[in-house]
């Protein structure tokens, strides 16, 4: 139940604090890659596996792109490439295994983001 909680808040923090600048696309689930277009946003659903995998987020050209998630109830913000984690062995930004991530493309051109699994074995 609190997951499903977080997720409801997540989604509705992540509408409000983007709906000046974007409506999200269709919801999809890592791993994908896709071209998004200028002032668009798409949210993602993830799974690593706990202590044993990571999350990796980048887009092709190096240009930075917004991206937000939550941790432990929190909402956090940073900027592409991110690696999220969640064991601080592991180089990165902590954040639940399991989870939602927004990613808003804020700039005047396409770019193409990518979200995969990485294992830390």
């Amino acid at each position: 139940m609190k997951h499903v909680l977080s997720m409801i808040l997540l989604t509705l923090i992540f509408s409000a604090s983007f709906s000046t600048i974007a409506k999200a696309k269709d919801s999809y689930i890592v791993p994908f890659q896709i071209v998004m277009d200028p002032n668009s946003k798409i949210i993602a659903d993830y799974s690593f596996n706990p202590h044993t995998q990571t999350l990796v987020c980048k887009t092709d050209s190096g240009m930075p792109a917004e991206v937000n998630w939550v941790y432990k109830d929190f909402i956090h913000k940073g900027t592409l490439p991110i690696t999220l984690v969640d064991d601080a062995r592991f180089q990165g930004e902590l954040a639940d295994p399991e989870g939602r991530v927004a990613i808003l493309n804020a700039s005047s051109v396409k770019i193409v983001a990518s979200c995969d699994y990485q294992n830390m074995g």
